[in-house]
C-alpha cells in the first residue's frame, strides 16, 4: 500500500487522491484530513480512482489522453471506464511504469499539482 504523507498543499476544499499498482487496481483512497466533506465534490471518488486507473493501463499520464481528444480525436472519449483528464501520472521506476496516482480536488491545475507532490513523495 502506497501512503502520501505531507507534501500536499493544504486546502478547504476537498481533497481525493488515488494510488493504483500498475494493473490497475486501486490500493489506497486518500482525503486531505483538513477537508469539509460537506463542501466536496462526491464525483472526486470516482474521478481520482479513474485517472490513476487510467495512467496505470496506459503507462501515461492521463492528460495524454485529454490532449488527444482535445487535438481532434474524439473517438478517444468512447474507451469506456477511464477518465480523459488531468492529474494522474503514472509512477515509473527504473522505466518501468509500476503504478499511478490520481488527484481529483477543483481545477485541473491544482489536480496536476499535487498529483505531482504526491508522485515526488512516492518518489523518495
Amino acid at each position: 500500500m502506497i501512503v502520501v504523507r505531507g507534501g500536499l498543499p493544504a486546502s478547504k476544499d476537498q481533497k481525493y487522491g488515488d494510488f493504483e499498482d500498475e494493473p490497475g487496481v486501486r490500493n489506497k483512497l486518500y482525503r486531505h484530513p483538513g477537508s469539509d466533506f460537506r463542501s466536496a465534490v462526491v464525483a472526486s471518488v470516482e474521478l481520482a480512482p479513474g485517472k490513476a486507473r487510467t495512467a496505470a493501463l496506459f503507462k501515461k499520464p492521463s492528460q495524454a489522453l485529454e490532449d488527444t481528444i482535445n487535438h481532434g480525436r474524439v473517438a478517444a472519449i468512447t474507451a469506456q471506464g477511464f477518465t480523459e483528464m488531468q492529474g494522474g501520472p503514472p509512477i515509473v521506476v527504473d522505466n518501468d511504469v509500476v503504478g499511478a496516482i490520481g488527484a481529483s480536488f477543483d481545477t485541473p491545475e491544482h489536480d496536476v499539482q499535487i498529483a505531482r507532490a504526491g508522485l515526488a513523495a512516492v518518489s523518495h
